[in-house]
């Protein structure tokens, strides 16, 4: 579907237990992706088969959306591809694994999970060093220096991997949602 995305149309945008994109006039290539379990992220396509996924609705703006489309679109242009994508680069938007945890992972793992409580408890008393971070920052090292941490405190292997599977889930839905 094809519509000028504006603020009111983003919060109108309903779960439908399918996946749908609805593209924007205003800028052309860009576009909000509403998944099945409800991540409605800003999406740019340059080519066919080619896009990014820019950010999350709610982390980024429709103007900054906007902005960075319109940027990705004139590199693909003058180079045939992005130089967000051929240098590997992220935009300066991905939020930290503090504010990721607390205004995406954790709304939807209450809707979905009964333990939620002793998740957020764990997942904010034991992560502390990596907490500040962006989402790509965090390397498996940073996870495996707590994680040894843990091991020399003299908590059981069972613990630690108990914990260890809490920020997995964290990492999972990242991934997953973009």
């Amino acid at each position: 579907m094809k519509e000028k995305l504006t603020a009111k149309l983003l919060g109108s945008l309903q779960v439908t237990g399918n996946e749908y994109e609805v593209h924007d006039t205003t800028v052309g290539g860009l576009f909000v992706r509403v998944t099945a379990a409800g991540a409605k992220s800003y999406v740019v396509s340059w080519a066919r088969g080619r896009k990014k996924t820019l950010g999350r609705i709610g982390i980024l703006t429709l103007d900054q959306a906007r902005t960075e489309a319109t940027q990705y679109l004139a590199e693909a242009r003058a180079h045939g591809e992005p130089l967000a994508v051929t240098q590997g680069r992220r935009g300066a938007t991905l939020p930290s694994l503090r504010d990721f945890i607390d205004d995406t992972y954790m709304p939807w793992f209450k809707a979905h999970h009964k333990g939620h409580e002793k998740t957020q408890h764990t997942l904010s008393n034991n992560f502390d060093p990596i907490m500040p971070q962006r989402l790509d920052a965090i390397t498996g090292r940073d996870l495996e220096q707590i994680r040894t941490g843990w091991m020399q405190a003299g908590n059981k292997a069972s613990t630690v991997n108990r914990k260890m599977g809490s920020i997995s889930g964290v990492f999972s839905r990242a991934v997953e949602w973009e």
